[in-house]
């Protein structure tokens, strides 16, 4: 992984970038360098970007960044712009979303603090309402939205979200979907009470 003293989670210094469904949370920025190249997984550094990329059901947490200035867990470098649907960007430090280039996070978006523009600041805080990085099924670790998490049923379908999660389980159906990378399964439990007649003849 790099260091990345701009972007803990996303740095983009390219021509932009666009990610749906994705959660971007407790990452951090300090001093130094920036993360790691394009669109892959880049340890202490995140996500750097420069080619235009797009992303769809990804998590990108716990990364770390040493250096000179921080400045958040999503940065767009000058006139770039970074696009978010159904997105979680929470937890990060010093801020969720920074830099002096372009972030349209109004898609259905979940932060938890003010610094994405457009994005819902839900209460509860829905940083405090995701699982810990963790293998919940498939290829991927992920960070699995808790019983009661605002992200549930927070994102639109319209927005593209695929017909899978990162874990590959469904996000089939006609409703909302959920907000970040884990779409949370339901199992329907169906209770039928017998009834015992007596018949007296």
């Amino acid at each position: 992984g790099g260091y990345g003293g701009s972007g803990g989670g996303i740095y983009d210094f390219g021509i932009g970038s666009a990610f749906s469904t994705t959660t971007i949370a407790y990452n951090s920025s300090g001093v130094g360098g920036n993360g790691n190249k394009t669109l892959v997984k880049g340890g202490t550094g995140g996500k750097r970007t420069g080619n235009g990329n797009t992303g769809t059901h990804g998590a990108d947490s716990g990364n770390g960044s040493d250096g000179g200035r921080g400045l958040g867990g999503v940065v767009a470098y000058e006139d770039r712009q970074i696009s978010l649907t159904n997105s979680i960007i929470a937890g990060n430090a010093p801020s969720d979303c920074a830099g002096s280039g372009t972030i349209a996070a109004n898609n259905y978006n979940l932060a938890s603090d003010s610094s994405c523009p457009g994005a819902t600041i839900a209460p509860p805080d829905v940083s405090t309402w995701l699982s810990p990085l963790a293998n919940h099924g498939g290829p991927t670790d992920t960070m699995m939205p808790l019983a009661g998490s605002p992200a549930i049923n927070a994102g639109n379908r319209a927005g593209n979200p695929g017909e899978t999660d990162q874990r590959g389980l469904s996000r089939a159906g006609n409703g909302p979907v959920d907000a970040g990378a884990v779409e949370v399964q339901w199992i329907c439990v169906t209770a039928i009470a017998k009834s015992a007649e007596r018949f007296y003849s």
